[in-house]
């Protein structure tokens, strides 16, 4: 490998890495913990095309549309989700209650596949030390 080629991959990954953070912040800004599964979707994708293009000797071009397109997509899917409530509780489910009045609602949680250690990690992380003292 020689020194232009280093050059060259260097400039790619970091055009690659602007134009990613660009397209990211468009998309709007979310915490890791609350992607729905269209943003995780496209983020993995975005990843992965990433990594297509610093591996290959294709032209930035090829990389930065598909990801445009990735982009542009999941913010029609936003926006369709944010005006039509019925398409969005169909694809990003509705919220289930697990704990009503300081008990356990066992069959919903095994109906989620979600553990009590998971709640309780989570409840600990609210400074809630007993399942009791949730309504």
């Amino acid at each position: 490998m020689n020194l232009e080629h280093i050059g060259f991959t260097a400039l790619r990954t970091i055009a690659m890495y602007f134009f990613i953070l660009l397209t990211m912040r468009l998309m709007g800004k979310r915490e890791l913990g609350h992607l729905s599964i269209f943003d995780l979707i496209v983020s993995l994708m975005i990843a992965d095309l990433s990594s297509i293009v610093l591996e290959s000797d294709r032209g930035l071009l090829e990389a930065i549309l598909p990801i445009a397109v990735l982009a542009l997509l999941q913010l029609i899917l936003a926006y369709i989700l944010l005006k039509f409530p019925g398409i969005r509780s169909f694809a990003e489910g509705e919220a289930t209650v697990v704990i009503q009045n300081g008990q356990l609602c066992d069959k919903r949680m095994s109906k989620m596949r979600y553990n009590t250690d998971d709640l309780m990690m989570q409840l600990r992380e609210k400074d809630i030390a007993d399942v009791s003292e949730v309504e």
